[in-house]
């Protein structure tokens, strides 16, 4: 199946804005409990990591999901357009 350009525009955007709001959403009982919120993403996905109890290994997909998310929204990557079609 071909997404085409466009398509695979709009699954980044979704991935990033659903990450977004899944870090937003856990950054609110840090601000309520602690006062703050964590300085990064990656500190937001220890936080809740900590607080509950998820361990190592998703620990790590939350701050891997926190880095996708800079990559998908600030750029940092060029993504190779064949393989991400491939893929789908």
């Amino acid at each position: 199946m071909c997404v085409g350009v466009v398509g695979v525009y709009a699954i980044e955007r979704l991935a990033q804005l659903t990450i977004q709001a899944l870090l937003d959403l856990g950054a609110m009982p840090a601000i309520e409990l602690r006062g703050k919120r964590p300085e990064t993403y990656g500190g937001i996905a220890d936080y809740l990591s900590n607080k509950l109890d998820l361990g190592e290994d998703l620990r790590r997909f939350l701050r891997g999901l926190a880095g996708f998310r800079n990559v998908l929204g600030h750029g940092y990557a060029e993504n190779n357009r064949g393989l991400e079609e491939g893929g789908i």
